[in-house]
């Protein structure tokens, strides 16, 4: 099985974002590393760790998203 385009994440991501989305982010990037763990194909591989670099992206803007709002309030 190969992950779907990085790109595609960023549909999921929702203006009303709280520290449980981070924290989805961040096991999403996590099941993205042991399946890369788990491939045969280097390409496979390369590409699940690309896909779980931009669940980890996504989980830090996120945050830093929050933290603005927060401050701002």
């Amino acid at each position: 099985m190969t992950p779907n385009a990085p790109g595609q994440l960023a549909a999921l991501v929702s203006p009303a974002m709280s520290s449980d989305d981070a924290d989805r982010y961040r096991k999403q990037a996590d099941e993205c590393r042991q399946q890369a763990e788990k491939a045969i194909s280097p390409l496979d591989k390369e590409a699940w760790l690309r896909v779980a670099e931009e669940w980890l992206k996504l989980g830090q803007s996120n945050e830093e998203s929050r933290r603005r709002r927060s401050g701002d309030s």
